[in-house]
């Protein structure tokens, strides 16, 4: 049997195929979407050796509901997230992964 691969053909994770940095959380929100505009939920992994906490949007909330405050450990983190609430402050390797 071989090997699953994701829309691209490589190789995957059976629980995360696409991943890239986050970026610009100094300035901005972090949401994926879509080329057909729909908003991806997704995971994070903290690449950094230390916890940080964000302010996230869970993939259950509503587009406008509430954001919580999340610690998110060194490595891939359970929470399934819709969007990052960016805070004003740089915050450096992160990964979003779905």
């Amino acid at each position: 049997m071989a090997a699953p691969t994701n829309i691209l053909h490589k190789d995957i994770s059976l629980q995360v195929s696409m991943w890239d940095n986050i970026t610009d959380l100094d300035t901005t929100d972090f949401e994926i979407t879509t080329t057909n505009g729909t908003v991806r939920d997704f995971l994070i992994k903290n690449e950094g050796t230390e916890s940080v906490t964000l302010s996230v949007l869970p993939a259950s909330a509503k587009a406008d509901g509430s954001y919580v405050s999340t610690v998110f450990e060194p490595g891939w983190n359970a929470e399934i997230c819709r969007k990052i609430e960016s805070e004003g402050v740089a915050v450096a390797d992160l990964k979003w992964g779905y």
